[in-house]
């Protein structure tokens, strides 16, 4: 085979495949960015539930939180790597906030914190999960994001309830 069929065959297989080749969107960063923290503030602010809770169905949300979110951590980690994006490590600052919050919590006051925080936290992850889901230029990023969603809407779902529950 000659160089120049060669080279005319490798020319049309990297224009046929623009976007295997493209880099992610600011907004599949600012996305993978966000979830990063976030999955990092519910695992922490779990371990502080598991701790704290003198109630059985917080401390059996928490571990869900636990197991659902480092699982869902692990699985963004495999997809911004294969799209080489550096996650961050450790929530945000206002997470973080949050935290020493709880920490400085106990008893009712905590529970009724930790479910508040929760209630508003799924709240914001459901909106952002589904929007990536839909409108997001990153394949991993929106596949990830599909499949996470549902069980983000069940912990919301769970939480509203125990929200309900802890204000009786």
């Amino acid at each position: 085979m000659n160089r120049s069929v060669v080279s005319i065959a490798l020319t049309a297989t990297l224009l046929a495949a623009p976007a295997a080749f493209a880099a992610p969107s600011k907004a599949d960063r600012s996305f993978a960015d966000t979830a990063a923290r976030a999955g990092l503030a519910e695992v922490s602010e779990a371990q502080i539930a598991l701790q704290k809770s003198q109630r059985q169905d917080v401390r059996d949300f928490a571990q869900h939180m636990i197991d659902d979110h480092g699982k869902a951590n692990d699985q963004l980690k495999e997809a911004a790597a294969a799209e080489q994006i550096t996650l961050p490590t450790s929530p945000s600052n206002k997470d973080q906030q949050q935290a020493k919050k709880l920490q400085g919590l106990s008893g009712a006051a905590f529970d009724k914190q930790y479910i508040e925080d929760q209630r508003a936290a799924h709240r914001e992850a459901v909106s952002l999960f589904t929007k990536e889901s839909k409108s997001g230029s990153d394949p991993r990023l929106k596949q990830f994001a599909a499949t996470t969603l549902p069980t983000l809407e069940n912990h919301y779902q769970s939480i509203r309830s125990m929200s309900l529950t802890a204000k009786k």
